[in-house]
């Protein structure tokens, strides 16, 4: 009799055990407030970029008046590449600090998170002057050194080398922010 009962209350007590430590382990999500002057329109299916930008953007980087609007690469976009881009970013010329990211479908959350931050990254950069873009698509000055697209591979351009260094401190830092500690 004493065994079946053993029997019976080890396994509720390791399902209650499970069920505590699974609740205990939801992270709670921070509420933020933003200044109007920073905009992000979200012409994609990922849930919550917009507010993932504005966090980076003004949070992390400080800035108070930005504009960026986000929508899917098109399909035809990496067609004659040899890299395989998960997303990029264009200066808006229309708007004054205003920005274009173009992401591909379907990024798990995490490197959704990593191509945000890399991409931001380069939003910096510009914004700072260290990263100037020019009329020719095919020409940038980086850290006032000329850079040619075509006869630089992607990965020894000096702005997505920086871009590849920080992007990983980003990502960590957006995670902290969103995710209320337990403390």
């Amino acid at each position: 009799m004493k065994t079946k009962i053993i029997k019976i209350i080890i396994p509720i007590i390791i399902v209650l055990l499970i069920i505590i430590g699974n609740n205990c382990n939801k992270k709670q999500i921070n509420k933020f407030e933003f200044p109007e002057t920073l905009t992000v329109n979200n012409f994609t299916e990922y849930s919550y970029l917009d507010t993932i930008i504005m966090i980076v953007v003004n949070k992390i980087f400080n800035y108070d008046t930005i504009n960026v609007d986000i929508h899917y690469i098109n399909n035809n976009f990496n067609k004659n590449s040899t890299f395989e881009y998960n997303g990029y970013i264009e200066k808006n010329k229309f708007k004054n600090h205003g920005y274009v990211i173009f992401l591909r479908k379907n990024l798990s959350d995490n490197l959704l998170k990593k191509v945000i931050s890399h991409e931001l990254i380069h939003l910096k950069q510009i914004e700072t002057g260290r990263l100037v873009l020019t009329d020719d698509n095919n020409i940038l000055i980086y850290d006032k050194t000329l850079i040619i697209l075509s006869q630089t591979s992607y990965l020894n351009r000096g702005f997505e080398i920086d871009a590849f260094l920080e992007e990983s401190n980003i990502f960590n830092q957006l995670n902290d922010l969103i995710y209320k500690s337990k403390d």
